[in-house]
């Protein structure tokens, strides 16, 4: 019996582990808002996947941070989480579409 029991707990601890950090990434994300630092965000959420920029001829300045989510619906699927910020600081904030994702956990 105690073959069979050992895979069973162990299984459970891992789910739950798994679980556990899922919500740690979904409560730190939970922490972005509106006019936040681009260092704060980076601190927070660590480095972006992908970083663009412009600046306009005033001198204004516009980022975007993107980073890559990945969540289970019954099917694990990734979006984009993308951040942008004016002269630093954070002004909006919006998914890109989900698309399925074959990883496996």
């Amino acid at each position: 019996m105690s073959r069979l029991f050992t895979p069973f707990i162990i299984l459970i601890l891992l789910t739950v582990v798994s679980c556990a950090s899922l919500n740690s990434a979904s409560s730190k994300s939970d922490n972005i808002k509106p006019g936040m630092s681009k260092e704060e965000v980076i601190k927070l959420l660590g480095k972006p996947a992908q970083t663009t920029f412009y600046e306009e001829d005033d001198g204004t300045l516009f980022e975007t941070l993107v980073y890559n989510k990945l969540v289970l619906r019954g099917n694990w699927y990734m979006y984009d989480d993308i951040l942008e910020f004016k002269n630093n600081y954070l002004k909006s904030r919006h998914q890109g579409p989900e698309r399925y994702h074959s990883k496996t956990r």
